[in-house]
């Protein structure tokens, strides 16, 4: 997982020096996923659209309140491009016990 991608210097260098080693990581067995995390979603959906090398997850937080529910702009973009899980946790609504987790899934 690149954590945090937005705070990299540009990009194209996440896409073309980081995913590639961790692939490789992942062809040798040490890793089972690859991934990015960040806050910004539009950074999330460049990583998706811009990615030479598919990733199996992207992480956000905050990002399915009352306030900002900015995650369903690119939800589908990912229906369209690859099987996906999102587990969403609703914060700012209920009480924590009251709370159901929704699970999107193409699997």
């Amino acid at each position: 997982m690149v954590h945090d991608i937005e705070f990299a210097p540009n990009l194209e260098y996440v896409f073309k020096q980081t995913l590639p080693v961790l692939q490789e990581a992942v062809k040798e067995g040490k890793v089972r996923y690859l991934g990015v995390t960040g806050y910004p979603v539009s950074i999330l959906q460049r990583a998706v659209e811009s990615s030479p090398i598919k990733l199996n997850v992207v992480l956000s937080y905050c990002r399915n309140t009352l306030i900002d529910d900015s995650l369903s702009e690119i939800l589908p973009l990912l229906q369209i491009l690859s099987s996906f899980s999102i587990k969403i946790i609703p914060h700012g609504t209920k009480p924590r016990a009251e709370v159901k987790e929704t699970l999107f899934s193409t699997e």
